[in-house]
C-alpha cells in the first residue's frame, strides 16, 4: 500500500510541475482558467472523508489525487475527469479513478475488516458559485469491485455469527467543496 501511495504522489507532483512549466509558455491572449483546486468532502473520490487535490492540464482535462479516512483506515485514490462544459457555471464531467472503492467493517472483531482497491467510474457536476473560485462538486460513482470483495461478502453472509445491518449499494455518492487557484 505504501508503494501505491508513493506512485500516486510521484504522478501528482510530476503533473503539477509539468502543468506549471507549460503554463509559463502560454501567450497572454489565451483564456485563463484555474490550474489547480483543492477540496474537502466525502465519498470514494475523497478517499472516504478527506481531501482532494486536482491539476487541470487544460480547461477540459483534470488529474486528481485524494486521501481520506474510510471508517477503517486511510483511503487513497487517483484519477482523471473530463469536463464537458468547462466555462459554464454548472459543468458536467465524466471520470475514472483507481484506489479504495470498498470497505468491510465487522463490529466486535477486526478479523474480517478490510479495505479493497479497484477502478471506479464517475459522472458529476461542478456547481460554480457566483464568487469564483469556489465550487461544489457532486458525483455519482460506480465502483468496479473485485471478485475477492464479492467472495468475502458472500462468505460473511453465510456466517451465522455475523448480521448485516445494511445492504451494499451498487453506486456511491461523492460531495465536496473546492477552492480553485
Amino acid at each position: 500500500m505504501l508503494t501505491k501511495m508513493k506512485r500516486i504522489a510521484f504522478i501528482l507532483i510530476f503533473l503539477s510541475t509539468a502543468v506549471h512549466l507549460y503554463s509559463q509558455n502560454q501567450s497572454s491572449g489565451e483564456p485563463i482558467f484555474p490550474r489547480y483546486n483543492i477540496g474537502i468532502g466525502a465519498g470514494i473520490d475523497y478517499g472516504g472523508f478527506g481531501g482532494r487535490f486536482s491539476v487541470l492540464t487544460s480547461e477540459r482535462l483534470e488529474f486528481f489525487g485524494a486521501i481520506g479516512y474510510n471508517l477503517l483506515g486511510l483511503g487513497f485514490n487517483a484519477g482523471v475527469d473530463i469536463r464537458i462544459l468547462p466555462l459554464s457555471r454548472i459543468c458536467p464531467f465524466v471520470g475514472a479513478m483507481y484506489g479504495y472503492n470498498a470497505v468491510i467493517k465487522v463490529t466486535g472483531t477486526e478479523l474480517y475488516n478490510r479495505i479493497y482497491y479497484g477502478p471506479s467510474w464517475a459522472i458529476g457536476l461542478e456547481f460554480w458559485l457566483k464568487r469564483h473560485p469556489y465550487f461544489l462538486n457532486l458525483e455519482l460513482i460506480v465502483p468496479i469491485r473485485s471478485s475477492e470483495f464479492h467472495d468475502d461478502i458472500k462468505s460473511l453472509k453465510n456466517n451465522p455469527n455475523i448480521t448485516f445491518t445494511n445492504e451494499l449499494l451498487p453506486v456511491g455518492l461523492g460531495i465536496g467543496f473546492h477552492f480553485s487557484f
